[in-house]
């Protein structure tokens, strides 16, 4: 099992990245966390200090679109954000645009959409 880190993400100290993880380029993530296996960031998502995400899920992750769908996505959204001492459960999906503040729990198989902000201290 393998993993892929882009030489451009930026790892904090005694962080712990699981199997089978792809963290994409201009990734940021802080102090001591722990990445479940499987785990997939995408680029540019900031993940703050002692975060906890576990196996199989999705950070920054980009809408789909159809090309025969009214709607379009939105080129400029932006990166992910998760705060400090989060703890994101197993598939869990969050999308771009997405932001976390700072100790919450997102419970397994949660979806967080693009431009959905939640706050400090909320499960």
């Amino acid at each position: 099992m393998k993993q892929y880190i882009a030489e451009t993400a930026k790892i904090g100290q005694a962080t712990k990245i699981g199997f089978n993880c792809v963290i994409m380029e201009n990734v940021s993530i802080g102090n001591d966390c722990l990445i479940g296996n499987n785990v997939v960031i995408y680029e540019g998502s900031k993940i703050g200090d002692q975060v906890r995400i576990d196996d199989n899920t999705i950070i920054g992750k980009k809408p789909l679109s159809s090309p025969r769908s009214i709607f379009k996505v939105d080129p400029n959204l932006k990166p992910a954000e998760i705060g400090n001492m989060c703890q994101i459960g197993a598939n869990v999906v969050i999308y771009v645009q997405a932001m976390i503040g700072n100790n919450n729990l997102i419970a397994d198989l949660a979806t967080i959409r693009e431009n959905v902000t939640i706050g400090d201290l909320n499960i």
